[in-house]
């Protein structure tokens, strides 16, 4: 596998985990392909900040999306996977940047805190510190890594095995229909998508 392609890989692979892990039925409407960044602005004397234009760009693709705090400073973005690079502007303050990394299912609580730009020099801040991963979500997501792609041991190749990182998830054995069995849910009620497209077997009673 091409380094390229390892990485397409790994993120279609986050995609079925957290499909799987969620129990999809057949009948389910929705999917979720994105990842959350939400949290509240404040200034160093912690007030809240309205209005302040938070962009996430994402240093592969280089998409830019944008929010804007509300009055109680809060904000909320809905990003693909990826890493990117966050900055917080307000003007009379100095820009904050942060870098993260985003991953399917999962929800950051990202907060900065601004100076005006007088006592900060006008500088950009780059704060390193690890973002806070919030754990009260409706859905139940594992996501797989590269390096555990690489280099976590399988018999036939088949990147689905991997979806039995999940807890509950299981895969059938049979290599003519690898159905992903999740709790009580059978192979037929759980849908895999791959950037959107889905690959569950519509004609028989089967898995993907």
């Amino acid at each position: 596998m091409r380094k390229g392609s390892r990485k397409g890989a790994a993120r279609c692979l986050g995609a079925i985990l957290f499909l799987g892990a969620s129990l999809l039925s057949a009948t389910a409407g929705a999917q979720t392909t994105t990842g959350t960044v939400r949290g509240t602005v404040k200034d160093e004397t912690g007030g809240v900040l309205p209005g302040v234009l938070i962009e996430a760009v994402n240093d592969e693709s280089g998409v830019k999306l944008a929010a804007t705090t509300q009055a109680s400073g809060f904000y909320n973005m809905s990003l693909q996977p990826g890493p990117y690079t966050i900055t917080a502007t307000l003007p009379s303050f100095a820009p904050v940047v942060r870098k993260i990394v985003v991953v399917l299912g999962q929800t950051l609580g990202i907060d900065f805190e601004l100076k005006l730009a007088a006592k900060a020099g006008e500088s950009v801040t780059v704060s390193a510190e690890a973002p806070h991963i919030e754990t009260k979500a409706s859905e139940v997501a594992t996501n797989v890594s590269e390096q555990q792609l690489r280099q976590l041991p399988q018999d036939d190749r088949n990147f689905l095995n991997f979806a039995n990182l999940a807890p509950g998830v299981r895969t059938a054995t049979d290599e003519n229909n690898k159905e992903i069995l999740a709790g009580a849910i059978p192979g037929f009620n759980t849908n895999v998508f791959i950037d959107g497209t889905s690959y569950k077997n519509d004609v028989l009673n089967g898995g993907v």
